[in-house]
């Protein structure tokens, strides 16, 4: 039988002697494996707001179960296994997915509200990179570029957090380059957490780059030419009125395609989704306001269909660089000056 772990013990067992702050290294936390369980450890690095990374080296004494209730508010993981293997279970509305990941492979995951549990054997030494992210970093990094990702963690991404998401590949030669530089990163200080950021976003981008390939084998190699009038019909009523748009299968009704054939050509003609085009243009008729209107901030916000104030400002600053109120401010100098 194996030793069960759950994430409360594993909490308990780091919450004592085995964490220690890296003396001289910034940002890094080293959680250290108790002897009678494990030889190994787990550095965990925080790069910026939403991005950590974790270098983890674990042998079992003992054949070892981690069990896990995941949570909405988890963050993803994506996981390169350097060496060694593991067999992972996920479990949600009682369907069960088991799959092996080894040494060459990686995994990017959201666990959404499913049970999961990872097994590793007794004696085997696994190596694992694994870069942690907050959905909300992925949804920014994506919302700036645009790419075909698979319908699943789109989803993820634009606010469905209860379903669960798992895409195992292959860890290509451009992936295994940044990961041998990340491991043996040869800086110190503010310097090596930088250079480990952008390694981490590397391999990020690489790993969204592997999701829109697969994803694009996946489209129809060509739209009839009545479905793609459709679409930029879908796209005019989505745009009529941005304060109140329509729901997806509303506007697929609308136009008279399925919510599903919508999506997929959505993205394959316009290189986005339906609500990330719809967000994109809200933000550009925003700046627009706020550049050539005396609307206030909150004039502005309503306008384009926000009723929160703070939640429009920080998409803003997301998209822009730069707050509402300092862009607005900018805009009327501008006009202003003599």
């Amino acid at each position: 039988m194996p030793r069960i772990l759950t994430r409360q013990n594993i909490n308990e067992l780091f919450s004592q002697a085995s964490c220690t702050q890296k003396n001289g290294t910034t940002g890094d936390i080293e959680l250290i494996w108790p002897t009678d369980i494990a030889t190994g450890h787990n550095r965990i690095i925080q790069l910026r707001s939403g991005l950590q990374l974790w270098c983890e080296t674990l042998t079992p004494h003992g054949d070892l179960q981690l069990q896990a209730d995941y949570l909405p508010s988890d963050p993803f993981g994506l996981i390169f296994i350097l060496s060694g293997n593991f067999q992972s279970t996920l479990t949600r509305s009682s369907k069960t997915v088991d799959f092996l990941t080894k040494g060459g492979l990686n995994i990017l995951g959201y666990g959404g509200t499913a049970q999961g549990a990872i097994n590793y054997l007794s004696g085997q030494t696994i190596q694992i990179v694994q870069i942690v992210i907050e959905p909300w970093f992925m949804g920014e990094l994506v919302e700036r570029n645009p790419m075909n990702l698979p319908r699943p963690l789109r989803e993820i991404l634009q606010g469905d957090l209860s379903q669960a998401y798992v895409h195992i590949g292959e860890t290509n030669p451009t992936m295994q380059m940044a990961l041998h530089q990340l491991w043996h990163c040869p800086y110190q200080g503010l310097t090596r957490l930088m250079y480990l950021e952008s390694k981490a976003i590397e391999l990020l981008a690489l790993k969204l780059c592997q999701l829109s390939e697969d994803a694009a084998k996946q489209l129809p190699k060509a739209l009839k030419s009545q479905d793609v009038e459709r679409i930029h019909q879908a796209k005019d009523l989505l745009l009529s009125d941005i304060e109140n748009p329509p729901s997806l299968i509303a506007l697929a009704r609308a136009v008279g395609l399925n919510d599903y054939k919508l999506k997929q050509g959505f993205h394959h003609v316009f290189g986005t989704t339906v609500f990330g085009y719809l967000h994109n243009h809200r933000m550009e008729k925003a700046r627009q306001l706020l550049q050539t209107t005396d609307l206030t901030v909150a004039e502005v916000a309503y306008a384009i269909g926000f009723s929160n104030r703070s939640y429009f400002a920080a998409a803003f600053r997301r998209k822009f660089n730069i707050n509402p109120k300092a862009y607005l401010l900018q805009s009327q100098r501008e006009r202003y000056l003599p």
